[in-house]
């Protein structure tokens, strides 16, 4: 009787432990994917940015030495 209920205290713990594995994994890799769509976006406002400091200073010398 006593084997039976240590066998099924085993079991019951690797099941938790693989849930909470799995549960740990995929919270990781959700928080990897959005870092990484963070800086994809920081990125493409970075690059807009500096596309319209470049217009701006293409217009500034369209208005200093005209067209």
């Amino acid at each position: 009787m006593a084997g039976a209920i240590i066998a099924w205290v085993i079991a019951a713990v690797v099941i938790v432990a693989a849930v909470t594995t799995f549960v740990i994994g995929r919270g990781r890799k959700r928080n990897d994917t959005g870092l990484r769509t963070s800086l994809m976006h920081n990125a493409r406002m970075e690059q807009e940015a500096e596309l319209r400091r470049g217009q701006s200073q293409a217009i500034d010398k369209v208005r200093q030495f005209g067209p």
